[in-house]
């Protein structure tokens, strides 16, 4: 199954699996749910990743700059440092994912579940949040400059500030 530990790099079998494609990668979770697959630090970049199941998949400092993330499961996902620069996570779920410290900058969230999802220091820079689910969401030093929050949910959000959005 490949569940071994290993918190410097990405697992071999789990990237060797991602390669095979989405639907091969959904297949092997549904197989095995109990993995929690180590993509730590992987090269992802611009790769379709459309609906992919990621449910607490270890994807820190991974660079998935300008990926197709559509849909995807990334609930309870570790994303610390991870650089999204550019990717599409339209209708995707990241509840409860660690995005602390991560490159956001002009990437999309429409419609996205970000709800819980820590965001403290990230940088947000131009992303799109149209419609996207921000309840809970701790945003404490995030870099918002250029953020589109139009018609964003932010009830209960920890703000920049470390205030609270009532």
């Amino acid at each position: 199954m490949g569940d071994s530990v290993n918190n410097g790099m990405a697992n071999p079998e789990h990237l060797a699996r991602l390669q095979l494609g989405t639907l091969a990668w959904n297949q092997w979770r549904d197989e095995y749910p109990a993995v929690s697959p180590n993509l730590r630090g992987a090269k992802l970049s611009q790769l379709d990743l459309f609906q992919i199941n990621l449910y607490k998949a270890n994807l820190e400092c991974a660079d998935l700059s300008e990926t197709n993330l559509r849909e995807a499961d990334l609930c309870l996902a570790t994303l610390l440092g991870a650089n999204l620069s550019l990717a599409t996570l339209l209708g995707a779920d990241l509840s409860g994912a660690n995005l602390a410290e991560a490159n956001l900058q002009d990437a999309y969230f429409w419609e996205a579940n970000l709800y819980k999802v820590n965001l403290s220091k990230a940088n947000l820079a131009g992303a799109d949040f149209w419609e996207a689910n921000l309840g809970k969401a701790n945003l404490y030093e995030a870099k918002l400059a250029r953020t589109h929050l139009e018609r964003a949910r932010l009830k209960g959000a920890t703000l920049p500030d470390g205030s609270l959005y009532a």
